[in-house]
């Protein structure tokens, strides 16, 4: 997928080849550029991986950039996950804007303060260790099973005993805030590019709030700026008060026992949640993951949450294809093109 670029020696190369980001902490300055997709070696003027649309240029190199004409053409993500993780039980609402009376930014925000960051600044996402004894990464699942390696990170996490709106309402400012950091350039994105939201916990209702931001800007003609694509909700905290966006797919996963947002006792300060499914969500799976047959015994919510934590839910990613839940490689690649990443 070529876009033309035919300015050689323009602003654009201000951060290296092709105008892209340089990755120097691993091959030394210069030797490495981060095209969003794949990781460039500058030495050879080939990438570290197959580029997901070489279905469409069978007479080229998979491992060639832009069909060897970088000084005419960019190699463009074409797509963006935004993850968003939930509470941060001492931390409360200090990731959010309205948290500090100021107005965050992409660029400015740094580690430990409100704002959307390229990295998963507080290691949410993945732990060396779940209740199943396995290391994982899901935000690597998805960005696996998707093909998307584009992604940011984010906290929904609010003050103790918030409420879903409450939620919803810094879920806003965060769409406030990333819309401006497009509008200023700080953010790019292709013309087309899809977004893919995947939120856990308090984050669901913060989500809701991101995406419904998003899907209020406009053009000049009145289209809609932002393309959302999916929702994921991993265990949804208060999900009962959570809408879904109308014409987005969304998919809910909650487990009737988990111990957190569907039987969350009185002490935690938490708000209170109750098994429930998030209004007009497409496609909900509720099943228990702990505390059942062969499954690790449920400690409830001062132990393992009974299947609450992000990173007990590697079971999504053996959903089925055409089961609901199933997580769908990306729109813009076509069913039958050979995708390494396809299936995960």
């Amino acid at each position: 997928m070529l876009v033309p670029n035919c300015h050689g020696s323009s602003d654009s190369y201000r951060y290296g080849f092709n105008g892209k980001e340089k990755d120097d902490e691993v091959k030394g300055e210069g030797n490495s550029i981060d095209l969003g997709d794949r990781m460039h070696d500058s030495r050879v003027g080939r990438t570290f991986a197959m580029d997901k649309y070489s279905y469409k240029f069978p007479g080229e190199s998979p491992y060639s950039f832009a069909m060897n004409t970088p000084m005419c053409a960019v190699d463009p993500d074409g797509k963006l996950i935004i993850f968003i993780g939930g509470l941060r039980l001492w931390a409360r609402d200090a990731d959010q804007l309205n948290h500090h009376k100021r107005n965050g930014s992409f660029g400015k925000s740094g580690r430990g303060l409100p704002g959307i960051y390229k990295t998963d600044v507080y290691n949410y996402w993945g732990t060396p260790k779940n209740s199943f004894g396995k290391s994982t990464d899901i935000a690597g699942r998805f960005m696996e099973r998707l093909g998307d390696e584009n992604v940011m990170f984010t906290s929904g996490s609010s003050k103790w005993k918030s409420q879903a709106e409450d939620r919803k309402v810094d879920g806003i400012a965060k769409g406030e805030e990333f819309h401006a950091m497009v509008q200023s350039g700080e953010i790019k994105l292709e013309k087309g590019e899809t977004i893919k939201i995947v939120s856990h916990s308090q984050g669901g209702a913060h989500a809701e709030g991101f995406a419904e931001q998003l899907m209020s800007y406009r053009d000049s003609d009145g289209n809609q700026l932002y393309k959302i694509e999916v929702m994921y909700n991993i265990t949804p905290h208060q999900p009962g008060d959570i809408n879904a966006p109308d014409g987005i797919r969304t998919v809910q996963y909650s487990h009737p026992n988990d111990a957190v947002s569907s039987e969350a006792p009185f002490w935690l300060p938490n708000g209170g949640s109750k098994f429930s499914k998030v209004k007009g969500i497409s496609e909900f799976d509720e099943r228990k993951i702990i505390g059942g047959e062969n499954q690790p015994k449920a400690s409830g919510a001062a132990g393992n949450r009974n299947g609450h934590n992000v990173t007990d839910n590697e079971f999504i990613f053996d959903i089925p294809e055409g089961k609901d839940g199933y997580v769908a490689p990306r729109q813009d690649v076509p069913p039958d093109s050979p995708d390494v990443n396809k299936g995960g």
